[in-house]
């Protein structure tokens, strides 16, 4: 969900939920502000500066140290990506990649942090934006 400034500058908020079994659960809250830099008919070219703020829970049975660990992250970070603006209100969103900084706080051990650079498929994600 997000409000458009201008046609090249908007704020908004993600939601996002993760369960994949066996593995995690886990939801995060990213606040973001959206430059476009071009925009071609319906198609644009932005990045977002976010921060993302989350927390979850990995699976009791994952073969991990972290395994039954509850733990809480946070991170900041540009995400470029491609959306298609399906009518003035709705667009299709996808995310490649990332650049930024992100710390993880698992209960039983200390935070850890780390910086990320990204930029091929195996950070992708989809979505539909809500524009006001």
């Amino acid at each position: 969900m997000g409000y458009s400034f201008t046609d090249r500058w908007g704020v908004g908020i993600s939601l996002g939920y993760v369960n994949k079994k066996d593995y995690i659960s886990h939801f995060g809250f990213i606040p973001y502000v959206r430059y476009t830099a071009v925009k071609w008919n319906n198609v644009n070219l932005f990045v977002d500066g976010a921060v993302e703020v989350g927390f979850g829970k990995i699976d009791d049975d994952y073969d991990s140290k972290y395994a039954g660990q509850k733990f809480s992250g946070w991170g900041v970070g540009l995400r470029p990506g491609v959306s298609v603006n399906l009518n003035p209100n709705c667009s299709f969103v996808a995310h490649v990649g990332n650049f930024g900084y992100e710390s993880n706080k698992y209960e039983d051990y200390k935070a850890n942090g780390m910086t990320t650079l990204n930029l091929d498929l195996s950070d992708i994600d989809f979505g539909l934006y809500f524009n006001f």
